[in-house]
């Protein structure tokens, strides 16, 4: 277990924050097998996302349903069902590291992927990042994580969650798909693309600053100055980001 630890700290110092290339997390997956079979109609009809999250900072239904509405548009699946589980303790002043969030993940999870279903593991965390300010992580054929205190403020509303169409509400719903689309392999984080677009600065990351893949996405700076300015930023996935989402099962 040091040696695995040791290995996800040197992952976690040597990459940006907001994505982390790290199939050592999750070594029984190849990413580009696991994009297929989130992606496309075969061998899983159905896509199960779960995300874990304390009971008091469940994700705004806002961003649930733009997540689901996006995969359902990238996606072959007949079949997609987000599952919410308040099963994390509330942990306001946490500062995480690598390590800690994979054991969580690996712990928490209740759907594994893999027959019946193909899934997608989110976690939602109160607290912050310790490597770095950001508003989300994702690892490719793993899990992705929301820092909701990044973007929700000091004082949110009841249960945390702020009004659906607050900036807030808008920018939660672009972290948690930028971080969703980490794991499922963008930009060259597990599947090849089908056309360059990667940013050579912020590997990992498109460089169209009208993608939601683009690399200030999941950032706290850009979030906040974001908020001050009621501006939310890309996003949806851009035409290179489908298409290589297209080249791996999805439509």
């Amino acid at each position: 277990m040091l040696r695995v630890a040791a290995l996800l700290v040197a992952v976690a110092l040597a990459a940006l924050p907001g994505c982390l290339s790290a199939s050592q997390l999750r070594t029984a997956l190849d990413p580009t097998s696991y994009a297929r079979e989130v992606l496309s109609s075969d061998p899983y009809a159905k896509l199960v996302v779960e995300i874990d999250h304390p009971p008091t900072s469940p994700p705004a239904k806002n961003a649930l349903d733009h997540l689901e509405r996006t995969l359902r548009e990238v996606t072959s699946k007949e079949n997609i069902e987000i599952r919410l589980e308040a099963s994390l303790e509330s942990t306001p002043e946490a500062r995480w590291t690598v390590p800690e969030i994979h054991r969580l993940a690996e712990a928490s999870r209740t759907h594994e992927h893999g027959s019946p279903d193909a899934v997608i593991h989110v976690l939602y965390l109160e607290g912050e990042y310790a490597e770095g300010a950001a508003g989300g992580l994702g690892v490719y054929a793993g899990w992705a994580v929301v820092f909701p205190d990044a973007f929700r403020g000091p004082e949110p509303s009841p249960l945390g969650l702020p009004s659906p169409l607050s900036p807030a509400a808008r920018v939660e719903a672009a972290v948690l798909l930028h971080e969703v689309g980490h794991v499922m392999g963008l930009v060259n984080f597990g599947i090849p693309m089908v056309r360059p677009h990667e940013d050579p600065e912020h590997p990992g990351h498109s460089d169209n600053p009208g993608s939601v893949m683009y690399w200030t996405t999941d950032q706290v700076s850009t979030i906040l100055e974001n908020l001050r300015r009621g501006d939310t930023g890309p996003s949806t996935f851009d035409e290179n980001d489908r298409a290589d989402l297209r080249s791996v099962g999805g439509r």
